[in-house]
């Protein structure tokens, strides 16, 4: 079974060398490339098996300590007290002396929850929603 992989290889691994060597000049043989890249043996190791790890979820934040940055939440736009709202609010806790978590401290994607949208998503889904909205 060897010996087999090895021919196999060493027939693709020539009509790759024989390409190479048509496409780029070389000063020396085609035979003296095979001979030093042809594969001479094979070592085939065990599989490792790895142990399978538990992940684990993080806990959605308190009212209080949730960060406010809004996420896409399949861009569901829904009424709530007479107020629209598109997405949801992100459910990890805010960092130290921040209106954020860590993911958004960094990159605001969909701006804050309790504010308006800050690019064109939202004005997309209220035409697909037929929803009167008034800025």
């Amino acid at each position: 079974m060897e010996s087999y992989l090895v021919d196999e290889i060493n027939i693709h691994l020539k009509t790759k060398l024989d390409r190479i060597y048509q496409k780029y000049s070389f000063n020396i043989s085609k035979q003296y490339i095979y001979e030093k890249y042809k594969l001479n043996s094979l070592n085939i190791l065990p599989t490792i098996e790895k142990p399978i790890t538990e992940h684990t979820k993080h806990s959605i934040a308190t009212r209080e300590a949730r960060c406010e940055g809004r996420v896409w939440n399949k861009g569901i736009v829904k009424i709530v007290d007479e107020r629209y709202i598109y997405g949801a609010q992100c459910s990890r806790t805010k960092k130290d002396d921040s209106k954020y978590c860590g993911i958004h401290s960094r990159s605001e994607g969909h701006g804050n929850f309790f504010e308006h949208p800050p690019h064109e998503h939202f004005k997309k889904y209220i035409i697909k929603h037929n929803l009167n909205i008034s800025d």
